[in-house]
C-alpha cells in the first residue's frame, strides 16, 4: 500500500505544462523536463506524506519549497503549485485565495 502511495504522490508531481503553457493541451507527463514547483499540503496529507518522501526526494522531483496550506506565505512569481490536500470547503477557499492573489 504504501509502495502505491509513493507511487501516486511522485506521478503527481512529475506533471508539467504543455509546450502551450497548458493552454489547449493541458498537462501531460513528461520525463524529458523539469519545472521547479511549490509544494503545497494541509496536515491531513502532510500525514501522508511524511513517512512516503523525504525532503531530497522532494528535490528530485522538482519542488523548491514545500508549505503548508494554511500558513502565511509569500508570492513566488513564475514558478507553479502543486495542492496536495483534504478536499474541504476550506480547503478549496484557500486555494481560490491563492489564485486570486496570484502567490504561484
Amino acid at each position: 500500500l504504501r509502495e502505491a502511495q509513493k507511487h501516486a504522490i511522485e506521478k503527481m508531481l512529475k506533471l508539467e505544462l504543455d509546450e502551450a503553457g497548458g493552454r489547449g493541451g493541458g498537462w501531460q507527463d513528461r520525463k524529458s523536463t523539469l519545472t521547479w514547483k511549490c509544494f503545497i499540503y494541509d496536515k491531513f496529507c502532510q500525514d501522508i506524506i511524511a513517512p512516503l518522501l523525504k525532503i531530497g526526494s522532494l528535490r528530485q522531483h522538482g519542488v523548491t519549497l514545500h508549505l503548508q496550506l494554511h500558513a502565511d506565505r509569500s508570492k513566488v512569481p513564475d514558478v507553479a503549485a502543486c495542492y496536495f490536500v483534504e478536499p474541504t470547503e476550506a480547503n478549496i477557499a484557500r486555494i481560490a485565495a491563492d489564485c486570486g492573489s496570484g502567490l504561484y
